[in-house]
């Protein structure tokens, strides 16, 4: 999952000569609210709409873009820009080769469609919540009770409240017959706080996902 995999292909970049009005005209095209400045293929900077006045319209957008930006590499893992995206509170992060040179751009929309689209989400299976103490946790364990039940973990997902003691763990599964699964976790003294089945899975996901891509496009 390198960022490369990500890039928005529909972003189109702007020119430091560009004017405000070029501009303006791209993000109401486009339905985003930041654009990349690229020159010579070298990204300069990020361009958003926060920071432009419509009323001057001619005036170039180097005046007015972050040249403070952020990048990542085409061999950078996904995880890592969903980091810095969230960090920094943008929703554009440009992709750069070993040469600087501007390869594209990941979106919000971009990196959801794609995540939501990968192998743990696509398979159809269950989601099981366990919630523990941290330092009770072993993944090792939790998995090795799975594969006594003939079941595989798709992927898994950890959080936790910096003040709190407890943890806990969401595990996609690959079937969505868990029933046994569900007993042994209780026999073993897991605190199952939440399970979703097949259809269950789909609907909220699929509910989510286009809420979220209804939020991303206004």
């Amino acid at each position: 999952m390198m960022a490369s995999a990500f890039i928005d292909p529909s972003i189109v970049s702007l020119k430091i000569s560009d004017s405000v009005a070029v501009a303006i005209d791209f993000f109401k095209e486009f339905s985003v609210r930041q654009l990349p400045v690229v020159q010579d293929n070298i990204c300069i900077g990020i361009l958003s709409l926060d920071e432009i006045e419509e009323e001057l319209t001619d005036i170039p957008v180097l005046d007015f873009i972050n040249l403070s930006y952020s990048f990542a590499s085409t061999y950078d893992h996904i995880y890592e820009v969903m980091r810095a995206i969230s960090e920094q509170s943008v929703t554009l992060f440009p992709i750069i080769d070993e040469n600087n040179n501007y390869l594209g751009c990941i979106t919000l929309a971009s990196l959801f469609k794609n995540y939501v689209n990968c192998a743990a989400f696509s398979q159809p299976g269950s989601i099981v919540v366990l919630e523990m103490d941290k330092k009770n946790y072993s993944l090792a364990e939790i998995a090795r009770i799975v594969e006594s039940e003939n079941k595989v973990i798709l992927s898994s997902l950890l959080s936790s409240n910096a003040e709190s003691d407890r943890l806990e763990i969401t595990l996609k599964l690959n079937s969505a017959q868990i029933q046994n699964l569900l007993s042994t976790f209780e026999r073993f003294g897991y605190n199952i706080k939440a399970t979703f089945d097949e259809e269950d899975v789909k609907d909220t996901l699929k509910n989510r996902y286009e809420s979220l891509m209804t939020y991303l496009n206004v």
